[in-house]
């Protein structure tokens, strides 16, 4: 595939929210953060944008640094049924996904071969937090893929995420879905890391916030 194909990126977690998903295409710092982005080498804006659900299940791990050491997003490797993971599909080129990937695992740069994603349906490109690419259909006519770890969940602790963590993935979810606080909630209260970590009335309080930003 060439680097200037057009591809789906998938994203499910902060970068769902347009704002903080162009610091990857554009480069710069994301407020609250302290981690530049260098950007793309093509800073082109993504050709297109729409909702997804992706049928894979949403958990939050790891100890991000820029996240106040909170959980962050991953998605599981094996297809689920009902909701799964609520997502925003970005149209780019494969070699900004390829740009967008390096930064997200702290690598100078990085190659991927996607007709092999595509006919194994994942791939492990390196082992950082999301080193691994997969494969999730196509949409439009295009191949929409995204990024994970290549550890399966059982190989890693679930987490809560930070409060700015969360507004963030509520920002996302409610300008891509326009769904109720209530349904945003009802999605997020039972996954891993956020079960038993926040209760409905936190997650609503949060949820409100993400809607009416200060």
């Amino acid at each position: 595939m060439h680097a200037n194909s057009l591809i789906w990126y998938a994203a499910y977690g902060s970068n769902i929210q347009k704002k903080r998903f162009m610091y990857y295409i554009k480069g710069g710092t994301p407020r609250g953060s302290s981690r530049p982005h260098p950007g793309c080498k093509d800073q082109t804006d993504p050709r297109d944008d729409r909702e997804m659900r992706m049928n894979r299940s949403l958990y939050f791990a790891r100890r991000a640094k820029d996240w106040n050491d909170g959980g962050v997003a991953f998605v599981g490797q094996d297809t689920v049924e009902g909701t799964g993971t609520l997502g925003r599909l970005y149209l780019i080129s494969a070699g900004q996904f390829m740009d967008i990937f390096s930064q997200e695992n702290g690598l100078r740069s990085a190659s991927i071969d996607f007709d092999r994603v595509k006919k194994k349906g994942f791939l492990d490109i390196a082992e950082s937090w999301y080193g691994r690419v997969l494969y999730a259909g196509k949409e439009s006519g295009c191949p929409v893929f995204t990024f994970t770890s290549p550890l399966p969940l059982n190989d890693i602790s679930p987490n809560a995420p930070s409060d700015a963590y969360l507004r963030t993935v509520f920002a996302g979810i409610w300008e891509t879905h326009r769904l109720t606080i209530d349904e945003i909630v009802y999605y997020m209260c039972t996954k891993p890391g956020i079960k038993g970590n926040y209760s409905w009335g936190e997650l609503h309080e949060l949820a409100m916030k993400s809607r009416n930003p200060a």
